[in-house]
């Protein structure tokens, strides 16, 4: 997905060192979040006010709320 391809198809390669964390929620790029968890969450440099911030970007596309009160979809 960090092909020169889609970075330029997204709009991002002439940004250089950009963060995907940074980009709309609806930006296709955004889907790059996933891949770099690594580099801008859990790597031995990052900053552990930022980490959480870009946690919770992540968050929002994996949880589903499930409450007693919901329907069943099957």
């Amino acid at each position: 997905m960090w092909s020169r391809e889609n970075l330029t198809k997204w709009g991002l390669i002439d940004r250089g060192n950009f963060n995907p964390f940074t980009l709309a929620d609806d930006h296709p790029g955004a889907a790059l979040r996933l891949e770099a968890v690594e580099r801008w969450i859990t790597g031995a440099k990052q900053d552990n006010r930022n980490s959480g911030h870009y946690l919770s970007k992540i968050w929002k596309e994996v949880m589903i709320r499930r409450t007693y009160a919901s329907p069943n979809p099957l």
